[in-house]
């Protein structure tokens, strides 16, 4: 006999459960909740148990979609919390300022200023390696804590600062689409801005403006198209 408070939390899905009353059946084992005693041969009971797999199907996707709009409520605010990009730190009333290390600062700046002389992702990389200047990065920690190491700048670095919008002082949420994979991996797609769940301009000081954000993104786009 399999016995428990509510039977249907022993399955996340309508699958998993009539995968477990199958199991069941073939072994001709009970099953007992706080409701009674089933038996999964019979077809009465069997067909009981299936309702209340369905039931606690059914309830788990009001719970998260509650949980979702919750978090799509405060995103649309510019409240729901995420993790900042290097240059950007949470201050004890967990609003946005920019990075207290001068050092951490004038480097960004000197990358938005290459680039904008530049005109290229792979001209300031260029630049930043013939100088030799370390180019901060921010790492989590075993604690979950963001740290800033010093590494050298490579193209896949330049490429997302220039492309997210935080660095124009901009809150955004749902920039990308995940979609799963038969084989278990994962796809990911970039959307455009108008597809974006939320875009908060001006939501904290940022190291460029958003009309300079937009003019990077063009010419991003310009340098993909082969002469």
């Amino acid at each position: 006999i399999v016995m428990g408070l509510e039977v249907s939390r022993l399955a996340r899905n309508s699958t998993d459960w009539h995968r477990l009353l199958e199991m069941c059946a073939f072994t001709r084992t009970l099953i007992l909740d706080e409701d009674g005693i089933y038996d999964p041969t019979d077809f009465n009971d069997r067909l009981l148990l299936g309702l209340k797999g369905t039931m606690s199907e059914a309830e788990l996707h009001l719970i998260q979609a509650r949980l979702r709009g919750g978090i799509i409520n405060k995103a649309r605010r510019g409240a729901f919390p995420s993790r900042l990009p290097v240059g950007f730190v949470y201050d004890a009333d967990r609003n946005v300022r920019l990075d207290p290390d001068q050092q951490v600062r004038d480097t960004l700046a000197l990358f938005f200023e290459t680039f904008r002389r530049l005109g290229t992702a792979y001209g300031a990389v260029r630049h930043f390696r013939d100088a030799q200047i370390p180019f901060p990065r921010s790492e989590k920690n075993w604690a979950d804590q963001c740290t800033v190491t010093w590494v050298r700048l490579n193209l896949g670095m330049a490429l997302s600062i220039l492309h997210n919008p935080r660095y124009a002082g901009a809150y955004c949420f749902g920039r990308r689409r995940v979609r799963k994979r038969l084989d278990g991996g994962t796809v990911t797609h970039d959307l455009p801005p108008e597809e974006w769940t939320a875009l908060v301009h001006e939501a904290h000081e940022g190291y460029l403006t958003w009309e300079e954000f937009t003019a990077n993104q063009v010419r991003l786009r310009q340098n993909l198209v082969l002469p």
